[in-house]
């Protein structure tokens, strides 16, 4: 399979990564997600932000993007549905209306965090890069800077740098943004059972 360098499949890569980052809300993600013709893409997708939803506790976010999984038969993403029931029932347990919080700056997060982070939803991807470059040189272990830092180099296509600065994300500081990160990349390089054992 190809690597997704434009077209559709990009604009869905490029939704996941700005709803994640905070760039975009649901509707417009929705919105993007659903201007892809391939079934097992729409599907991928709606489950990629599900998931990453579970992870942050978003009740409700989890259950807006259940219901579009809904829609497709069994065979065209079967371990995604699977999996989605399971969250949608886990995060209904839970009880958890805790709104979305994507990766990025936290209530203690450093100056440095917060311009990268902020340098990226204004589309300033080189900047934020250069930030969260900064950041990584005192924080070797920050997960925050090694996914925004993935994150500006897929904004730029720059697959390589995203796939090294990942790769050496998760040797260091193993977490679930990380995977979620490193989905994100190889969803861009077009390798969806490789991206799909990262966040199921």
């Amino acid at each position: 399979m190809s690597s997704f360098a434009g077209g559709p499949d990009a604009r869905i890569s490029t939704a996941l990564i700005d709803y994640f980052s905070g760039s975009i809300d649901i509707n417009a993600f929705k919105s993007a997600v659903e201007s892809h013709k391939s079934p097992a893409f729409r599907c991928f997708a709606y489950f990629h932000a599900m998931w990453y939803a579970y992870l942050t506790g978003a009740t409700d976010a989890v259950n807006s993007f259940y219901e579009p999984l809904l829609k497709f038969d069994k065979f065209t993403c079967p371990s995604a549905l699977q999996f989605a029931q399971k969250f949608r029932l886990q995060a209904t347990a839970s009880r958890t209306t805790t709104p979305l919080t994507p990766a990025g700056p936290s209530a203690g997060a450093s100056s440095l965090l917060t311009e990268a982070s902020a340098l990226y939803r204004k589309k300033h991807y080189d900047e934020a890069a250069q930030k969260y470059q900064q950041l990584l040189q005192t924080q070797q272990k920050s997960d925050d800077a090694y996914v925004g830092l993935t994150r500006a180099y897929l904004a730029k296509n720059k697959l390589q740098e995203a796939r090294d600065t990942i790769s050496k994300g998760l040797a260091s500081a193993d977490s679930p943004p990380m995977h979620i990160a490193s989905g994100e990349v190889l969803f861009r390089e077009g390798k969806l059972q490789e991206a799909e054992a990262e966040w199921v």
